[in-house]
């Protein structure tokens, strides 16, 4: 074969050879290495999230639902006081609802409360919700820094 002729094959077949072993991830069996920087795996306009730049040191991490209720009749309402439990793992502000269904439909207005460590706090609704009798689900949601629910069912009477 003249001089330079079939050069361009084998070019061609070395550089095949060594992005089948970098996919692959093989190295490079001769002494000779060529180094290749690694091709990053995002454009470098994505942004990616790391444990350093988005701690996960704000969340709930429990909750529980209770409830009291007092009766008095089916011929008349009946008082359900709402009660629970939050836990965090980490000082942070917790929002959170309750939410009443079945013979009749509640939803509070969010309410907020303040951990300064790792703690657990009771929670209560500030009055009394005055149901007829039948058959409940009554939850505590926590809506932010993360999502949780707790729910209970009960009947009255």
């Amino acid at each position: 074969m003249p001089r330079g002729e079939g050069t361009n094959e084998i070019s061609l077949l070395i550089i095949l050879w060594i992005l089948a072993a970098l996919v692959l991830g093989c190295a490079p069996t001769s002494s000779a290495r060529t180094e290749v920087a690694p091709t990053p795996s995002f454009p470098a306009t994505t942004s990616t999230l790391t444990a350093e730049a988005s701690p996960v040191s704000q969340i709930v991490i429990g909750l529980s639902v209770g409830k009291t209720v007092t009766f008095t009749s089916c011929k008349g309402t009946n008082s359900v006081v709402f009660t629970g439990t939050i836990t965090t793992n980490a000082p942070t502000t917790v929002e959170y609802d309750w939410r009443l269904r079945g013979a009749a439909t509640f939803s509070s207005p969010p309410q907020k409360t303040v951990f300064h460590a790792a703690e657990r706090h009771k929670v209560f609704r500030s009055a009394p919700y005055n149901a007829a009798c039948g058959k409940y689900s009554l939850s505590l949601h926590a809506i932010y820094p993360n999502y949780m629910m707790a729910t209970i069912n009960f009947s009255i009477p």
